[in-house]
């Protein structure tokens, strides 16, 4: 735990007197750990050709992952389905000369992070170590409770208004709380997406929660701990030694294991209805309907390409020595007491996720009743702009903003829908928009705003504390001259055209700059 110095060689690099401690907290018991690697300020660390260095990286542990893909094929499932996640670099390990064993290189969540995910260095990142019911450690840096990874100039209060905020009150109060304090799109891609790699083991710890400080002021969770994932399974009897392939359980609702924010989002029945909208398009794309072909091969391709790289045939490979180091005693007598034959090698490992767990998964989702039938084609959505607020009434631009109605009379999943012309945006993954045939009193808007703060504060309706579905800060400025507003598709189709008048006041229309005297000439001397 206090750590000890060390040196480190990658990509050509040396790095000497580096801190190294342990990392981990069940895995603290394995024979193979995970480690934090801290790096010094003059001299960070190249993970890759053409990125930026980092401050610092975890080495963790694949030994309870016979198949040695699951933190890099669920962080990378995750970022394809938009959710911001950390890097994952796959690595052989040499100590001193001599083999050591593979683990996977991932990314610590710090202001490096966030604003390599595009989420900017400003926001407030915590790693959280409960349901989301308590700060624990006053101390910014405590790993109890919530662990400030960012501006730990700062106290803790905020995150404590975001446990308040779900935990204080009735129902009803709650639900007031997140439609103006929660980016509730980002939030339903995150659910959905832990579903999409089935994993097991979030809610009660293992995420982050993230505040768009500067910006939208905005909540959201984040991944972190993604191992127990593509039919991986924890339980208490048998721990990280769990044989059986996991596809069966309704995770999205039974694996949250209480966690204030996500439980609220699954027992809303608009939330609910918005999850599993956008579930059945990450499962078209990852998975597939039985009997079907999903819209991506990356589950196929991505575990041949792993598998080829860890464990090419006819050689002895990585994932050969590694196997021959990572299986101790302990587990051999485990599994013999169990009646279990888990010495999968990594081959074997791999083929149980490509032959049990995808083709389980796809029959056990698929056969929900909640699921809805596939989505639309694009071309039938009807859209429409229903409002453009060029001129606040206040007199502040930052409270303009256009309405998006959806009148196709069932939920539309918008995720990567572009606004172009009079502004700039691209609608968030996770952003379903209802029907008001279908919800009442939700009448399918969708509010695009320039600056959430500003339009949340205005004095007339629209507003906060109105259950509106906002989404900001868009890029530009509604012209009072009128302009043209695109809405198009993901693959850059235009879905809706509309162009509105305007109404430019006397100054706008009359008042011109005639002259810019950028370089007077110097003033002669005893001229005023």
């Amino acid at each position: 735990d206090s750590g000890t110095k060390a040196s480190v060689y990658y990509l050509g690099e040396f790095y000497d007197n580096i801190h190294v401690d342990i990392h981990g907290q069940s895995t603290r018991g394995f024979p193979k750990k995970s480690w934090d690697f801290d790096f010094n300020t003059g001299n960070r660390f190249k993970y890759a050709e053409d990125e930026d260095r980092v401050k610092d990286f975890n080495l963790l542990t694949n030994w309870a992952d016979k198949a040695k893909v699951r933190n890099t094929m669920a962080y990378e499932m995750y970022e394809i389905g938009g959710v911001k996640g950390h890097f994952v670099n796959a690595v052989r390990v040499q100590q001193n000369g001599d083999f050591l064993g593979t683990w996977d290189l991932v990314e610590d969540g710090d202001e490096l992070f966030t604003e390599r995910v595009g989420l900017g260095r400003d926001g407030a990142l915590y790693k959280m170590y409960n349901r989301l019911d308590g700060i624990g450690s006053a101390d910014p840096f405590a790993s109890n409770g919530a662990e400030k990874k960012t501006r730990r100039f700062e106290d803790k209060k905020d995150v404590q208004a975001l446990i308040d905020g779900v935990s204080d009150g009735s129902t009803n109060d709650k639900i007031d709380y997140i439609y103006d304090n929660v980016d509730i799109p980002s939030m339903i891609n995150f659910l959905v997406m832990n579903s999409v790699i089935n994993n097991t083991d979030y809610g009660h710890k293992n995420y982050y929660v993230y505040r768009d400080t500067e910006g939208t002021g905005e909540w959201t969770e984040l991944p972190w701990d993604v191992d127990l994932s593509l039919g991986r399974r924890w339980i208490s009897s048998h721990n990280y030694f769990y044989d059986p392939i996991q596809t069966t359980s309704n995770d999205i609702e039974g694996h949250i294991h209480g966690n204030r924010l996500a439980a609220l989002f699954m027992s809303n029945s608009t939330f609910n209805n918005m999850i599993y909208r956008r579930l059945r398009t990450m499962y078209d794309h990852f998975y597939g309907p039985p009997g079907g072909s999903p819209k991506s091969d990356y589950m196929l391709r991505r575990l041949d390409e792993l598998l080829e790289a860890f464990d090419p045939e006819g050689v002895i490979s990585d994932a050969d020595l590694d196997y021959e180091k990572g299986l101790p005693d302990m587990e051999r007598k485990f599994n013999e007491s169990q009646g279990w034959d888990n010495m999968d090698t990594m081959r074997e490992a791999v083929d149980r996720i490509r032959d049990e767990y995808i083709p389980g998964r796809r029959d056990y989702v698929y056969g929900l009743s909640k699921l809805p039938k596939a989505q639309k084609p694009y071309s039938q959505f009807r859209l429409e702009v229903e409002t453009v607020e060029y001129m606040p009434a206040s007199g502040n631009q930052m409270e303009e903003y256009l309405v998006i109605q959806n009148s196709t009379g069932e939920l539309v999943d918008l995720s990567n829908f572009t606004i172009t012309g009079a502004i700039e945006h691209t609608i968030k993954p996770g952003t379903v928009l209802p029907s008001g045939t279908i919800f009442a009193p939700d009448d399918g808007l969708l509010y695009l705003v320039r600056d959430a703060v500003s339009f949340r504060a205005r004095s007339e309706s629209p507003k906060g504390g109105e259950r509106l579905l906002v989404q900001g800060n868009y890029g530009g400025q509604l012209s009072a001259r009128g302009e043209a507003i695109q809405i198009l598709d993901p693959d850059g189709n235009i879905v809706t055209d509309f162009t509105y008048e305007g109404d430019p006041s006397e100054a706008q229309q009359f008042l011109r700059i005639t002259e810019v005297m950028y370089n007077p000439a110097p003033a002669e001397e005893g001229s005023p």
